[in-house]
């Protein structure tokens, strides 16, 4: 994504909105969307504003980003998808608490090295793994501003996670 006149970035705002309200301390919320109640999280960060919306069960879910930038630029990322079901999790002998507690914590240490535009190779930490790929939609699509890419955490190697990302801007 091109840098915006002034203020942050489309990359920076959204990696930024995200550690703050995601992966960190920003009070969360909830809002209507039709007949879905949706927790959000929104920050104003140098002049721009983010705004995160989900819906989360047990397992799976997904939600969608907001981005508006200090010249008025607007972005947004959708995402879903989820983790392996409580009995393959108890045979691996974690639990979702400790998946969502893993990918917080990439979010803060990787910053703008994941969920945009460039593939993140395998990180491990122990027996712990995350990666970022994205999915190569130049030939296809062409000249539309289109990102997808997903995002898997792997345990002892075995595929635990994965949520699938849409990046766009809005025009």
């Amino acid at each position: 994504m091109k840098e915006a006149k002034k203020g942050l970035s489309p990359d920076e705002l959204l990696t930024k909105g995200l550690q703050s309200g995601y992966a960190g301390k920003t009070e969360r919320g909830k809002s209507n969307r039709g007949p879905f109640v949706v927790e959000t999280s929104q920050s104003e960060i140098d002049g721009g504003v983010y705004r995160d919306e989900w819906i989360a069960g047990e397992r799976t879910g997904g939600g969608q980003e907001l981005v508006v930038l200090a010249d008025g630029r607007k972005f947004t990322r959708i995402y879903g998808g989820g983790m392996l079901d409580q009995e393959t999790m108890d045979e691996c002998g974690i639990t979702a608490a400790n998946v969502t507690d893993y990918l917080k914590t990439k979010i803060q240490e990787l910053g703008e090295k994941t969920r945009l535009d460039k593939d993140l190779e395998f990180q491990t930490d122990g027996y712990w793994g995350y990666e970022y790929r994205v999915i190569d939609l130049s030939a296809s699509y062409g000249k539309i501003p289109l990102t997808m890419g997903i995002e898997s955490i792997k345990y002892k190697h075995a595929l635990i996670f994965a949520h699938g990302f849409i990046l766009t801007t809005v025009k």
